[in-house]
């Protein structure tokens, strides 16, 4: 039986959420302040300033409050009828008034408060239609989604309810696992991909018009080295790999972008200018050890998620890495919500990508035993986070969707 959603608590939450997060102020010392410096700024032979993580200096674990890394929290239940249900792993996208949220096989719309619009496309052959999702783009101020396969040729475009506007754009390269940064305002997209077959005439990243006329290209050779190779030699990539991006600049030529890979290798996260054609190194650490990797970016932070190679989730998961842009501090992670009654957030997960956003979504199950787990330390908790964690308890149903908080980045 599913509970229906108590709009007076809601609201209520969000408001005191919100007003919590700002009393804290950027004058209140960090806890990073206090760490010890684990990174190093080196200049590349092309003149590019590069922060590189040395796992060898990360000393340190912290459990930082959410509220010293955001503005403002918002805890957003998705609506829990049966065509807006997700499950788990999803990817999420935020504009200003919506959520996406795209899964392997479909992507559904959601307004920023968490009632479901309509699923964009739908799985087939067929017009408008789609075997997978691997990558996605809402572009609010023109009624645009576009949608991307693993691979194919080409980008689906819907609008904001869900419809499919006929003329999709035409690739000119088959692509695997790609980026895209569309500009609708002046018709072209950036494409960035991992370079998936030796031999031929494929770049990595290349600007192009909407009739898939090339306009300018990058090889960015550097991706190619170090990668582990099938036996025939024809590949450059192992299956997995992909481009993943925070959409530092979505709107604008900058594509930030990294390759993560299905095996160990040391590489960095990139920032690719269309206007003139050049991608250069922001980030990266020195591995000691083999560890998959995931970069992430914020206005403040650079962070990396590890995973040791040759176990499976979660069990493969070893930390999250932290290092201020600044001062070049950082540590070892975890983050505690503490204006959700001081819960420990759910960090195994694949970082959600967003430069402007903290992302982590909970699904029901998961969050009562998060809060079950708080209430062992009950004895310590104030009264107020004693309250906030028995009043959520009381509003969450296993029937539940899954529920997202979502916080803007200091």
């Amino acid at each position: 039986m599913k509970h229906s959603i108590d709009k007076i608590f809601g609201v209520a939450m969000a408001m005191l959420l919100c007003l919590s997060c700002k009393e804290n102020t950027r004058s209140e010392e960090s806890l990073i302040d206090r760490c010890s410096v684990i990174a190093t700024q080196e200049v590349t032979e092309a003149g590019d300033t590069v922060v590189v993580c040395d796992m060898a200096k990360v000393k340190e674990k912290v459990t930082l409050p959410l509220s010293q890394l955001v503005d403002s929290l918002e805890f957003i239940r998705l609506e829990s009828i049966d065509a807006a249900m997700i499950g788990d792993d999803p990817d999420i996208e935020l504009t200003e008034h919506y959520i996406g949220i795209r899964l392997w096989d479909a992507y559904k719309l959601f307004t920023r408060q968490g009632k479901y619009v309509a699923d964009i496309g739908q799985k087939g052959q067929g017009p408008g239609e789609y075997i997978d999702v691997q990558y996605s783009q809402i572009d609010e101020a023109n009624n645009r989604i576009y949608l991307i396969p693993f691979m194919g040729n080409r980008i689906l475009v819907y609008d904001l309810e869900g419809n499919h506007l006929g003329k999709n754009i035409p690739l000119a390269y088959l692509t695997h696992s790609p980026v895209i940064n569309v500009r609708t305002d002046k018709r072209q997209v950036t494409v960035v991909q991992a370079r998936w077959e030796r031999g031929k005439e494929m770049p990595a990243v290349w600007v192009q018009d909407f009739e898939g006329n090339v306009l300018r290209h990058n090889y960015m050779e550097a991706l190619n080295e170090g990668w582990m190779d099938f036996e025939d030699e024809r590949y450059s990539i192992r299956f997995g790999d992909m481009a993943r991006s925070g959409r530092m600049a979505q709107g604008t030529d900058i594509t930030d972008f990294y390759v993560f890979a299905s095996h160990p290798r040391v590489d960095s996260l990139y920032h690719y200018d269309a206007s003139v054609n050049r991608a250069a190194p922001k980030f990266t650490v020195a591995f000691r050890e083999n560890y998959l990797h995931m970069y992430h970016e914020t206005p403040r932070y650079y962070l990396a998620q590890l995973r040791i190679t040759g176990k499976f989730y979660p069990n493969n998961f070893t930390g999250i890495l932290l290092v201020d842009k600044s001062t070049l501090k950082g540590a070892q992670i975890e983050i505690r919500a503490d204006e959700l009654g001081g819960i420990i957030l759910p960090l195994k997960q694949r970082l959600q990508m967003d430069y402007r956003y903290f992302i982590v979504y909970v699904e029901p199950d998961q969050l009562l035993m998060l809060l079950e787990e708080r209430l062992k330390e009950k004895d310590k908790m104030s009264k107020e986070d004693l309250a906030k964690i028995t009043e959520l308890m009381n509003t969450i149903s296993d029937d539940d969707n899954n529920y997202l908080l979502i916080g803007k980045w200091k």
